[in-house]
């Protein structure tokens, strides 16, 4: 086999791949909301693809988050489709691409690598408009490495992060990855942090008085904005009044 021959059957495969999983991440939409998985003895989505279909979890969830934006953004799926469009780079621009930017995602994903295009998703958030275009030849900053990031709460600490995590999933379409909602709440915490002028950001900003009044025994939780100030300024501070500390 020649050389162009090979090339051209690595294209036709690589076409025909696409094409498929593009079917597959439809089809497997429409199980969710037929409940198919019911009629094969499964309990959910995920246990029926991973059963029947072969389809580790976390696939399967990619799989359902393509389907779902191809479903609302079909741009995505005609460039999928006309083989503009791989399934690397239509995994990624749907972490941010909304149907009011999905055309601008597309073109700039059409126009870009995949390490292109990587980066300009790393710049930006959900909803936003795509950054400028690279230009040919453009070598764009490497993109960040993966890292691990691990921790042991208390159980419940555990229970609110994953309370916190389940809310923000759902916001964010129902099948986000655990990484991406780190992000997201990364992203919530600093986007408030930018707008609040009314403390630096630090550890102090965090702790929390709790005043009891002499008079009738109640509680208040005092933190350091304006707002709990004065809260605190109700409850006076004279004589006798006792404060308990602990900053979380």
């Amino acid at each position: 086999m020649q050389n162009e021959q090979l090339h051209a059957r690595l294209v036709s495969i690589t076409t025909g791949l696409a094409e498929a999983r593009l079917e597959g991440c439809l089809l497997l939409v429409r199980a969710k909301q037929t409940r198919l998985c019911r009629q094969h003895g499964c309990a959910t989505l995920f246990e029926y693809a991973e059963h029947e279909l072969g389809l580790a979890p976390r696939e399967a969830r990619e799989w359902l988050r393509v389907g779902r934006a191809v479903t609302v953004m079909p741009r995505i799926g005609q460039a999928m489709a006309a083989s503009e469009l791989s399934w690397s780079k239509a995994r990624e621009l749907i972490r941010v691409a909304v149907p009011q930017t999905a055309h601008a995602w597309v073109d700039a994903a059409i126009g870009s690598t995949c390490r292109q295009l990587e980066h300009l998703v790393s710049r930006c958030s959900r909803g936003d408009e795509p950054p400028e275009p690279p230009q040919p030849g453009d070598d764009p900053d490497p993109a960040p490495e993966w890292e691990f990031i691990r921790s042991r709460p208390a159980s419940t600490d555990a229970t609110l992060v994953r309370a916190a995590m389940a809310f923000l999933r759902a916001k964010l379409g129902g099948e986000a990855e655990t990484a991406e909602l780190l992000v997201a709440m990364a992203r919530i915490v600093m986007k408030s942090a930018e707008t609040d002028d009314t403390q630096p950001v630090s550890a102090e900003r965090y702790r929390v008085v709790i005043m009891e009044c002499p008079d009738c025994k109640k509680h208040t939780h005092v933190g350091l904005s304006q707002n709990s100030r004065r809260t605190a300024g109700r409850h006076g501070g004279g004589a006798g009044e006792r404060s308990r500390r602990s900053a979380l």
